[in-house]
C-alpha cells in the first residue's frame, strides 16, 4: 500500500472496545499512543475514533456484527479519508471486525494500513500475514517506539507487509494525562511502571512486555497525580500487571509502590484499586509491612486485587501460574487482620478442572476469610503452550459475550459443567454487593455446604435461587417468616440488619427490657437452632441450618441426605 506524496502526515487510531461506566471513551493504550506521537513528532496529525460494541449488542451475533461494520466503515469513508496512516487495534473482541473490514480498506483506503494489539502481538509471523492480509504493517508488543519510528519515515524502504517490533524506548512513553485532556473522567486508568514480570499461560502480558518492566518518573506520577486532583477523579484504577512487585528484592523498589500508593491518597480523594500478587504482600518485610499499614489506614479507599486463579497443581501446570498456598494463606491473614479491603479472581473452565474443583478453590478463599470472588470464563491465548495442546487436552471453544471464545469443555469437564461453572460464577458477583434495607433489590447469594458422612462441610454450590424454607416451630413463627424467607434473610443481611442483629445479640439482650430479649432470642433462634429446608434443583428436601457472614452473604449447612433418605434410614434402624 501508498499514500499519494501530497497527503500530510497523519494518523488515525480505530478501536472496538467496550467501556465501564464512568471511564473515558477512548482506551487508555491508544490514548499513550497518541500522546507520544505528539510529544515527540508535533506535526504530525493524530486522531481517534474508538467504536462502543455494548452500544452495537442487537442481541443477534449476526445483527451486531452487521451494525458494528457499518459502524467502521462509516468512520473509514467520512473520517479517515486524508489520512495517510490507519492504524486498528486487534483484540479477542476485535478480530472477528478487523478481518472483514481488510476487505473493504483495500477498495475504499489509499493510505497505510497498520494493525497492532495482544492479537497480533501473540501470532507468529506468517500466521498474522496469512490471518490479516492487506495490511502494510504488523506492529507487535508495546507501539509507541515503533510508530514514531514509521511516521518519521524510518521503514520507507522496508518491504511490504512487514512485521515489526522495536524495544519501547522509556521516553517515547508519554503521559495522555499530561500531554492532552482526552482521558478526563471520573474515573481513570492509571500506570505506574509499564510490563509485567511474568508469564502467566492465561494472560497477554507477558507477551506484550517479554517480562520486562519499565518504571515510570516519580516526577511524571505526581503531576498526574495532581491532574487527577484538580479533575475531581473519583476512581484510579491502576494497570500496571503487578503493582507491588519487588524485582531482585530491592526495598527500594518496595518502598517506591507505598510511596506512590501514599501519595494517591493523599494528592486526591480517589478510590485506588491495584493488581497486586499474595507472595508480594507474603514475605513480611518491612518495606510490605509499610505497605499493608498504608492500605489499612486507607481501608475505605484502596482496594487489592489478587489473583489466584485455582489452588489444585494440575490446573496450575495448564495454565503456566503456580501458587504457594502457604503464602497466599499468610497473605490472606495479614489483610484479614487489618481488615484490608481486597477481592481474589479465579478461573473456570480450565482443561483439568471439575465442578468439584471449581468449587474447592472457591471454598479454599472463603475458608481463608474472603468473600469478595470474581470467577471469569477461561481464553486460550494465541500461540501459547496451552493452544498447542488443545487437542491433547480435549478442548472445545465457543463464542460468549462480543464473540470472544472461550473454553466450553475439556477432558475434564462437559459443556453441562462449564454452564454450572458459569452460574456460579454469576452468583459470586452477588457476593460483592451490599445490599441496604433502603434498597432490598440486590440479589441475595447462598453458599450451600453439605455436610459429608465424615463430619466435614463441603461447598457444594453458589446460587442466587431462594430455596430455602423456614420449619416453624409455632403459629406464631409460621405467620411470620413462613412464606416471606427471602424478604426476611435480606433484611437480617442487608448493611443496617447486620448492625442491628449484633447490638442487639452482643449487648441489648442484657438488659431488662423485654423487647431486646424477645428480639435476642428470636434473632438466636433463627441463626442458631432453627432448623430450615433446603430444596435442591431437583425438588429434593434437606434439613439445614442458616448463618449470615460478617459481609452479608447467607451460608446454608445442610444434610448430605435428603429429607426423604433421613426419615427412611431412621425408620429402618428403629424396625
Amino acid at each position: 500500500m501508498g499514500y499519494p506524496a501530497r497527503m500530510q502526515t497523519k494518523i488515525f487510531f480505530l478501536t472496538f472496545d467496550v467501556f465501564k461506566d464512568g471511564y473515558a471513551k477512548l482506551p487508555y493504550s491508544i490514548a499513550c499512543l497518541m500522546a507520544s506521537i505528539e510529544a515527540h513528532l508535533p506535526t504530525v496529525g493524530v486522531a481517534a475514533r474508538s467504536i462502543d460494541l455494548s452500544a452495537c449488542r442487537l442481541g443477534d451475533p449476526e445483527e451486531t456484527t452487521r451494525a458494528v461494520l457499518k459502524a467502521a466503515k462509516k468512520i473509514i469513508l467520512d473520517e479517515c479519508w486524508d489520512y495517510s496512516h490507519l492504524a486498528i487495534g486487534v483484540t479477542a473482541w476485535s478480530e472477528l471486525y478487523v478481518k472483514a473490514l481488510l476487505r473493504f480498506l483495500s477498495q475504499n483506503y489509499s493510505g497505510t494500513v497498520i494493525l497492532g494489539g495482544y492479537e497480533i502481538t501473540a501470532l507468529d509471523e506468517g500466521t498474522i500475514v496469512r490471518d490479516y492480509p492487506g495490511a502494510a504493517f504488523y506492529v507487535k508488543g508495546y507501539a509507541e517506539t515503533a510508530l514514531i519510528k514509521m511516521l518519521s519515515g524510518g521503514y520507507e524502504g522496508k518491504k511490504k507487509p512487514a512485521v515489526i517490533q522495536e524495544a519501547v524506548t522509556p521516553t517515547h512513553l508519554v503521559s495522555p494525562y499530561l500531554q492532552n485532556s482526552r482521558l478526563t473522567a471520573r474515573k481513570v486508568n492509571w500506570e505506574t511502571k509499564r510490563g509485567c514480570p511474568f508469564r502467566c499461560g492465561f494472560c497477554e502480558w507477558g507477551n506484550a512486555s517479554q517480562k520486562k518492566v519499565i518504571p515510570l518518573a516519580w516526577d511524571r506520577l505526581e503531576q498526574e497525580l495532581r491532574v487527577f486532583r484538580s479533575n475531581r477523579v473519583e476512581k484510579i484504577n491502576v494497570v500496571d500487571g503487578t503493582f507491588n512487585y519487588n524485582a531482585k528484592n530491592d526495598s527500594q523498589v518496595v518502598a517506591g509502590y507505598d510511596r506512590i500508593l501514599r501519595s494517591a491518597l493523599e494528592l486526591t480523594d480517589a478510590h485506588v484499586n491495584l493488581q497486586t500478587r499474595f507472595e508480594f504482600v507474603a514475605d513480611e518485610r518491612k518495606e510490605t509491612l509499610q505497605f499493608l499499614e498504608t492500605c489499612m489506614r486507607h481501608q475505605d479507599r484502596v482496594t487489592l486485587e489478587f489473583g489466584l486463579q485455582t489452588i489444585h497443581p494440575l490446573e496450575m501446570n495448564i495454565i503456566d501460574r503456580n501458587n504457594d498456598l502457604d503464602a497466599v494463606r499468610r497473605a490472606m491473614n495479614l489483610m484479614n487482620e487489618r481488615a484490608i479491603d481486597y477481592e481474589v479472581s479465579i478461573i473456570y473452565g480450565i482443561p483439568g478442572q471439575t465442578v468439584t474443583s471449581f468449587l474447592e478453590t472457591i471454598e479454599f478463599i472463603v475458608e481463608n476469610g474472603c468473600e469478595k470472588i470474581e470467577a471469569y470464563p477461561l481464553r486460550v491465548p494465541k500461540n501459547s503452550k496451552m493452544e498447542q495442546r488443545k487437542r491433547e487436552l480435549g478442548v472445545k471453544e465457543g463464542p460468549l459475550d462480543f464473540n470472544i471464545f472461550h473454553t466450553k469443555a475439556s477432558f475434564s469437564f462437559t459443556e453441562a459443567d462449564h454452564r454450572s461453572m458459569s452460574k456460579f460464577s454469576g452468583a459470586l458477583r452477588a457476593l460483592n454487593k451490599e445490599r441496604s434495607l433502603f434498597d432490598l433489590s440486590t440479589d441475595l447469594s447462598y453458599l450451600v455446604f453439605e455436610l459429608n458422612q465424615s463430619g466435614s462441610f463441603k461447598l457444594k454450590e453458589v446460587t442466587e435461587h431462594d430455596r430455602l424454607y423456614f420449619n416453624a416451630p409455632n403459629e406464631k413463627l409460621k405467620d411470620l417468616i413462613c412464606g416471606h424467607e427471602e424478604l426476611v434473610l435480606s433484611i437480617l443481611s442487608s448493611k443496617e440488619g447486620r448492625d442491628i442483629m449484633g447490638a442487639v445479640l452482643g449487648f441489648l439482650s442484657d438488659q431488662t427490657s423485654w423487647l431486646p430479649r424477645f428480639l435476642g432470642d428470636l434473632l438466636e433462634f433463627l441463626m442458631g437452632n432453627a432448623v430450615w429446608h433446603y430444596r435442591d434443583a431437583e425438588g429434593k428436601r434437606y434439613l439445614c441450618q442458616v448463618r449470615i457472614s460478617d459481609k452479608g452473604n447467607v451460608y446454608v449447612f445442610k444434610d448430605f441426605l435428603s429429607f426423604q433418605e433421613r426419615v427412611g434410614m431412621i425408620h429402618q434402624a428403629l424396625f
